[in-house]
């Protein structure tokens, strides 16, 4: 081809094909980019969501499982208690010191084997006759949740009700 044929595009023509191809191509891979982080993000949040809530359903389970296990133990603990005839005959004199007397190598092994913090007796009226963890400390209404469902039912109850220092504790009431 003689030289004189040969395409000598203008610079202006030039800069025209760059502007018509790259300016779209530029602003799609920008848009592509932008597509690709947003998904990206939504993608993680999405799987970290799905995280906290599985870590969530573990936790209940745990939760639920360690209420059932304590209120079962709970429950029979309450049963020995309220058959030993010597803790019944103290209760029904409301003769507290027989009741510690009795009671408090009781609960050192309850305390020590299973974790049991607090052990009290109660008047039937609902008033606290003996705190074998605090023997010093008695007299004063109890208003417990579990006390008062066991005095409406006759029943041992047992549930998660918060202390007075905002912990919660799995409590049972004896009838």
């Amino acid at each position: 081809m003689p030289e004189s044929q040969q395409f000598d595009p203008h610079p202006s023509e030039i800069h025209n094909i760059r502007s018509r191809l790259l300016i779209p191509l530029v602003v799609t891979l920008v848009f592509l980019t932008l597509g690709f982080v947003a998904k990206s993000v939504y993608v993680q949040r999405e799987r970290a969501a799905q995280d906290v809530h599985r870590a969530a359903e573990n936790v209940r389970h745990l939760y639920d499982a360690q209420v059932r296990d304590g209120t079962t133990e709970m429950l029979a603990l309450g049963e020995v208690i309220m058959r030993d005839p010597t803790l019944a005959a103290a209760l029904a004199r409301q003769d507290r010191a027989a009741l510690l007397q009795s009671a408090k190598p009781l609960y050192d092994t309850l305390r020590t084997h299973n974790g049991i913090t607090h052990f009290y007796f109660h008047t039937p009226e609902g008033t606290c006759l003996l705190r074998v963890h605090h023997p010093q400390l008695w007299g004063d209404p109890i208003s417990r949740r579990s006390f008062a469902r066991a005095r409406a039912t006759s029943q041992i109850t047992t549930g998660n009700e918060q202390g007075p220092m905002g912990a919660f504790t799995l409590r049972t009431g004896c009838p």
